[in-house]
């Protein structure tokens, strides 16, 4: 019987399977803890915001796939001097991306309530429903245990 020796390409593929399905199952606990600690109103707003997330990484995969593509050819052609050129240029359109996108989603029509002054930062909802939630909780844990007790 023949040995199967994995090579270098089979084994690093392996390994991105594996913390992709590592990710996977990370990502499902922290709805199943998320889904019981926050509101349903709460918990729809987190969802939509990760949703929100996941449409605007991809212009950022978009382009570190230009960046992979053109490093490899201008390396292919024998003109590596390039590449520091195009790199320079990719980040400053990055930044300006990160920039557009923040704006945007900082801006208050974003993030409008009922009452706006409560959840700014918009990511300040999230800290003080998690607590109150996880407060709950605890209080409710410890007025069982004395009860018990």
């Amino acid at each position: 019987m023949k040995k199967f020796k994995l090579g270098e390409f089979e084994r690093n593929s392996a390994i991105v399977f594996a913390i992709s399905m590592l990710a996977n199952v990370v990502t499902y606990l922290y709805q199943i803890v998320m889904g019981n600690l926050l509101s349903p109103a709460d918990y729809g707003t987190i969802n939509t915001l990760l949703s929100l997330s996941i449409v605007v990484g991809v212009p950022s995969g978009i382009i570190s796939t230009l960046v992979a593509t053109y490093t490899a050819k201008y390396q292919a052609v024998g003109k590596p001097e390039l590449i520091g050129g195009f790199m320079h240029k990719m980040l400053r359109a990055s930044v300006l991306l990160a920039c557009v996108v923040f704006a945007a989603v900082s801006s208050p029509m974003f993030c409008r309530s009922r009452r706006p002054a409560t959840y700014w930062p918009p990511w300040s909802w999230w800290r003080s429903a998690v607590w109150r939630r996880f407060s709950a909780v605890r209080c409710k844990v410890l007025s069982d245990s004395y009860l018990t007790a």
